[in-house]
């Protein structure tokens, strides 16, 4: 079952107009939230992001109804394993008056049995050109170079790749946040840069900070990046998954860190989830 335009549905029988702008051009907002443990992971923070990157977009935001969740759960069955729930609107109309908002065109609630990855750690391919856009700080749904450029990782034989912009610093994986540590210091590229920065960073931040870590935003090119570093990527789903190389060079892994810095991430995602 899914939720369409404030009806709950199967997916069988769900349509989307021939012009709606989600389906034409991409044109709408995306956010994707993990359940597991019966808990809605970062809710709030979810719906917070969603209301602004539909604003940002001149898209009057839905409201991502608690109760709703809870029926599709219900209708789902979705109580034990890993969920992923993905919200979506998409514009009505065009862009116009850049100072009004759109109506919604289609509100769209899926949620489908997330299988996690086997492995603990990841391989990352440098991608050769750059990749940046207007766009490329909210989650809309024009996303498809994204799925374009995982699928090359994949034929390269990696995991994701490793993306950078314009200017040759390094901005984040194909659908990952990125970050490093070096002792007592964590690193990710600046949120300045082309990239989106994703809810599990924000927290993972909170976590480094609970274990006396400093945080920095750099610019820097991949070449900088030390081979002694502690190599990251991560994502709402996912959680914190280490490196273990990148454009054939090896990183290490601090097995200890690691296990700490999930414990203290894991425990903060409790804090900050609806749990039902």
């Amino acid at each position: 079952m899914i939720y369409v335009n404030g009806e709950f549905l199967p997916a069988s029988n769900a349509s989307v107009l021939a012009t709606d702008r989600g389906f034409l051009f991409g044109d709408g907002v995306f956010t994707t939230i993990r359940i597991a443990n019966r808990q809605i992971e970062f809710f709030e923070s979810h719906r917070e992001r969603f209301s602004l990157h539909c604003s940002r977009m001149h898209i009057s935001s839905p409201v991502i109804g608690q109760g709703d969740i809870l029926k599709l759960i219900e209708f789902n069955d979705a109580y034990e394993g890993i969920w992923r729930l993905k919200v979506i609107a998409t514009a009505k109309t065009r862009q116009g008056d850049l100072s009004g908002m759109r109506e919604v065109g289609t509100h769209v609630i899926l949620l489908e049995p997330y299988v996690a990855p086997l492995k603990e750690g990841c391989i990352l391919w440098a991608y050769p050109k750059p990749v940046e856009s207007p766009l490329s700080s909210l989650k809309t749904l024009g996303c498809a170079s994204r799925f374009f450029i995982l699928e090359e990782s994949h034929r390269a034989g990696c995991d994701d790749a490793l993306m950078k912009c314009s200017e040759g610093f390094v901005t984040e994986t194909a659908f990952a946040n990125f970050f490093w540590r070096l002792g007592s210091d964590l690193f990710t590229p600046s949120s300045t840069l082309p990239l989106m920065s994703g809810l599990a960073l924000t927290f993972i931040k909170m976590a480094a900070e609970d274990m006396r870590c400093n945080w920095h935003e750099v610019r820097v090119s991949a070449a900088q990046i030390p081979n002694e570093a502690q190599l990251f990527v991560c994502n709402s789903m996912t959680g914190i998954v280490p490196v273990e190389s990148y454009h054939h060079i090896s990183f290490r892994r601090d097995f200890s860190f690691e296990s700490m810095l999930k414990a203290r991430y894991d425990k903060i995602r409790n804090n900050f989830s609806l749990k039902f």
